[in-house]
């Protein structure tokens, strides 16, 4: 079982993908799909992350118990990292969120290693090409598999 759910809640968690855009995603699959999950009929009416939580619960317990469910820190943070990347987040702004999620989720990464980074720009020890190297070689893993699930999010229910 592909885990589907974990994957949007982590992409609409990030602001990677807005509640409009999981509306779409839900009513593109109900509009091509013969068949459609009920959890996805849910989905095309959720105004929040709150409610898209509450929509896709019944399919997260189902892909906990089935399945390698991954983590949606390390996702979150995956998507952070390309909002970065896409200048959409600024580096401070990124490693705040990044740390915060670390922090408070069960990231393979330690917030410590995070703020650590963000207290050497914050006294100007690292900036420039090093500061993007060393965000680069900390998140691009993270960043991999985000686009890896933002494929699998793309495709879901679309093919046989």
């Amino acid at each position: 079982m592909t885990p589907i759910a974990h994957y949007l809640l982590a992409a609409a968690l990030s602001g990677f993908m807005s509640i409009e855009d999981c509306r779409k995603w839900a009513d593109k699959r109900i509009e091509i799909c013969e068949k459609v999950e009920y959890w996805i009929l849910d989905v095309s009416m959720v105004k929040s992350v709150e409610e898209l939580h509450k929509a896709i619960t019944p399919r997260l317990e189902r892909e906990r118990s089935s399945t390698f469910a991954p983590s949606i820190s390390n996702s979150v943070i995956g998507y952070y990292y390309h909002l970065y990347d896409e200048e959409k987040l600024s580096h401070d702004v990124f490693l705040r969120k990044a740390g915060a999620e670390a922090d408070g989720g069960c990231a393979d990464i330690e917030c410590e290693e995070i703020y650590e980074i963000l207290n050497q720009v914050e006294s100007s020890k690292l900036e420039g090409s090093e500061l993007e190297n060393t965000i680069y070689l900390m998140f691009n893993n993270f960043g991999e598999n985000a686009t890896q699930e933002w494929q699998h999010i793309q495709k879901y229910g679309l093919t046989g």
